[in-house]
């Protein structure tokens, strides 16, 4: 991240671990938030910070599905702040 405010690169996709989300979702930088959401649980150990409070909804997909699993994908957008 780092080395990204340097650089000349439009856009960054953050791929995970933990660590690597939080950093990037916090990051002044952070403009827009690409999620998938899965709609079934599975057993995972690497999840996303809750980011509800700097972030809201912008646009959402109808539902996918592959095989039995259906799956949104959303795109979230920091909130703006009110003076």
């Amino acid at each position: 991240l780092s080395y990204l405010a340097t650089a000349a690169v439009e856009r960054v996709f953050v791929i995970g671990g933990a660590d690597v989300f939080a950093q990037a979702i916090g990051h002044k930088n952070c403009g827009l938030l690409y999620l998938t959401e899965i709609m079934q649980n599975f057993d995972c150990d690497t999840f996303l910070p809750d980011f509800s409070k700097a972030f809201t909804l912008q646009e959402c997909s109808e539902k996918q599905s592959e095989g039995s699993v259906d799956y949104y994908y959303k795109v979230y957008a920091p909130k703006q702040e009110t003076i």
